[in-house]
């Protein structure tokens, strides 16, 4: 009898055979106090847990009959099954290759499973080039022989050690904060980055070991430890599979936070270990993992919400094993009645605050999941050349987020025949059809564009050379006109040239006039007349300096930022800025559109303009001119990112700000202010736009994107 016939449950036939090598583990309670049992394949090194009836039902498999077997269980336990019960269990073994091959049809099933298995390179790169092993070493070997010298650090004194290095190490840092803050200072080298490069290698090592040596602790082997390469970047990993076989959720517990464990215990002795290193490299380096390493360890590994050390944490700090797949189809389970009333029964009998507690994890996973794929799309599109960036971006948005929505709604379409008209079918028509009017129906709406209001002139004043304050013969906020003496600056040296220079002039003129009047020496006056020249010129420019330290207004306006500081007798250079004349004209509004927006606005549209500064009034403003030609460099640096602007924007090669979206400048009129605007105002425009639905505008935004990162 094979074991494909033997599977339909049916009395008198035989039961398939199970294979010799599987192994069987006692494993956890149940939450409700009956045992389980892990199961476990050697060969493809997997583990299942099966229940109590599971296992009184194998440990008569050999009966090799299904009646029997059930007699044999009737007889001799307590517990009530029929065949339903070993039919199941029975596919449940054949499907997942429990049972031996025997008999042509077992084989053929075998091999078409096996075939179904295989994936095209095409099919496994798309599923594993985001996250892919590569084991490294088998360190079984090794961390039996190692293991006795480091067995220490799980005693009571070596927990004792590490507080009292914590204690001292926060001790000593306190009394050297202001260092410790800047303890990074000398990493901006080559050697300080090879040492950095080096530390946090080692810190994962010690994570990886912490794993490692914990299993080997609890009787776990170790088959293997690695490089794991998520999004291509490169991680260690351990494998501890093997710890499904512990029945103790402490000691599984024990492995998967011992590598988190390890690198804070790390932390701590190199926090003592800063206060006794010299200033240089390596002290900076020890300042990185006492501060930065583990940090990270922590956010990355410990988020429940992927399949890192946290989340085998929270699986078995509550006993929920396989969390995120039992909670997805009990979060889908729920969505489905929500939605539609379908009134499904529960794919599993659990406590209330246990089953809700796993629908809400498996819906924040899903949220969570939906930014991080997004999030890791953009990185694959920004690692690649720009035609294969905007393909992988699409195929990694269709794979693993349109595709599991696909999913779902096609099941839902398949029940379409089950839904029935209540409350629940009524409540998602309505969210459904309000949905769609969001995305077709145009809107008229504003559109919202960083802005900066300035006055249409201003001029900053500085001093010519380094000079002397002589007189300030303004003050902070007056009207001035143009050409007004505003400073008086002296310089001493300045006179001393002109003095010396004049001196020299005179000199060069006498001594020309007596060379000229003796043909004898025409040579030598030719000579002298040269450098008189030269002389006069050198005169004149000092003069003109002279003319420049008295400081007028190059424009009509209004003084401000006067330095408070500035008095007579001061001395100042040129980049001392002594006060800036602004125009009192009616002030200018320069905003910056998207690509998206472009199309939307025309000159003469009308809008307002809101200050940041709370203490100024909005302002009507309409345009009257928008660029043909997108921005490049911004040089309104109030809107820039690196100050705290709206506007991101990136160093170009030479210092320039870029900005990183395609932007276009707006030029807004507005009309005159009561109070003159002294300072640039940052703020918002509003403009009216012309109506245009949410699927439009994303369809040529999605466009816009396509022709300008493909190059065309």
């Amino acid at each position: 009898m094979d074991s494909q016939s033997a599977v339909s449950g049916q009395g008198g036939q035989r039961l398939p055979a199970l294979r010799q090598d599987l192994d069987l583990y006692p494993g956890p309670r149940n939450q409700d106090g009956s045992p389980t049992w892990t199961l476990h394949d050697p060969v493809r090194n997997l583990f299942f847990r099966i229940g109590w009836l599971e296992f009184e039902i194998l440990s008569r498999w050999r009966v090799g009959d299904a009646d029997a077997l059930l007699e044999r269980l009737e007889s001799e336990t307590t517990l009530l099954a029929d065949t339903s019960h070993v039919d199941a269990l029975a596919r449940f073994l054949v499907l997942n290759q429990l049972v031996e091959a025997r008999g042509r049809e077992a084989i053929k099933g075998f091999c078409e499973r096996a075939e179904a298995g295989k994936q095209r390179l095409s099919s496994w790169l798309l599923h594993n080039y985001l996250f892919f092993r590569v084991p490294l070493v088998r360190p079984q070997a090794f961390l039996d022989r190692t293991y006795p010298y480091i067995r220490f650090v799980y005693t009571r004194g070596f927990a004792y050690l590490v507080l009292l290095a914590l204690a001292v190490g926060i001790f000593l840092v306190s009394r050297q904060w202001e260092s410790f803050l800047f303890g990074f200072s000398y990493l901006f080298t080559w050697q300080g980055l090879v040492l950095l490069a080096v530390s946090i290698v080692l810190a994962k090592v010690v994570h990886e070991l912490g794993h490692a040596y914990t299993a080997i602790r609890y009787g776990v082997k170790v088959p293997s430890m690695g490089v794991a390469f998520l999004v291509l970047w490169p991680v260690l990993y351990t494998d501890t599979t093997e710890a499904w076989k512990l029945a103790s959720r402490r000691q599984r517990m024990a492995i998967a936070m011992a590598g988190m464990g390890a690198e804070l215990v790390l932390a701590v002795f190199a926090t003592l270990a800063w206060s006794f290193l010299p200033d240089g490299e390596l002290r900076s380096v020890v300042f990185i993992v006492a501060t930065t390493t583990w940090v990270i360890t922590l956010l990355i590994n410990a988020n429940p919400l992927m399949r890192f050390d946290g989340y085998y944490l929270l699986s078995d700090a509550f006993d929920i094993q396989n969390l995120q797949d039992r909670s997805f189809t009990l979060g889908k389970w729920r969505l489905r009645n929500l939605l539609f009333g379908f009134n499904d029964p529960s794919p599993e009998r659990l406590p209330g605050r246990t089953q809700n507690f796993m629908i809400a994890y498996a819906y924040l996973t899903w949220v969570y999941r939906l930014f991080l794929f997004v999030a890791i799309a953009l990185v694959v599109y920004a690692l690649f050349f720009k035609v294969a960036g905007i393909i992988l971006l699409l195929v990694e948005l269709a794979w693993f987020v349109g595709r599991p929505i696909y999913r779902e709604v096609k099941e839902w379409l398949g029940r379409r025949d089950q839904v029935r008209w209540n409350r629940n079918t009524g409540v998602t028509l309505v969210l459904l059809a309000g949905g769609l009017l969001l995305l077709v129906v145009p809107w008229k709406v504003q559109l919202s564009l960083p802005a900066l209001m300035q006055a249409p002139e201003q001029a900053s004043l500085h001093a010519p050379v380094a000079s002397r304050i002589a007189g300030i013969h303004v003050a902070e906020g007056d009207r001035v006109s143009e050409g007004q003496v505003l400073f008086t600056l002296e310089s001493p040296e300045n006179a001393h040239q002109i003095e010396v220079t004049q001196q020299r002039v005179n000199m060069l003129r006498q001594r020309l006039a007596r060379r000229q009047a003796n043909e004898r020496f025409l040579e030598e006056s030719l000579i002298l007349q040269e450098r008189l020249v030269q002389a006069v010129t050198e005169l004149e420019g000092y003069r003109l300096e002279q003319a420049q330290l008295r400081v007028t207004a190059p424009i009509a306006g209004r003084i401000a930022d006067l330095g408070s500081d500035l008095r007579p007798g001061r001395w100042i250079n040129e980049k001392l800025l002594l006060s800036r004349v602004v125009s009192d004209a009616s002030p200018m509004v320069k905003a910056y559109l998207d690509e998206t927006g472009l199309a939307r606005v025309t000159v003469g549209a009308k809008g307002r303009f809101y200050p940041d500064n709370p203490d100024l009034d909005p302002q009507p403003v309409s345009v009257t001119h928008i660029s043909d030609v997108n921005v490049r460099e911004l040089d309104d640096l109030y809107l820039a990112s690196v100050y705290g602007g709206p506007i991101g924007v990136r160093s170009g090669a030479n210092g320039e700000l870029l900005t990183v979206d395609s932007l276009y400048r707006v030029s807004l009129e507005s009309p005159r202010q009561q109070m003159s605007l002294t300072h640039p105002q940052k703020g918002t425009v509003r403009l009216a736009a012309d109506a245009q639905s949410l699927l439009y505008r994303l369809w040529l935004q999605t466009g816009m994107l396509l022709v300008r990162e493909s190059g065309f």
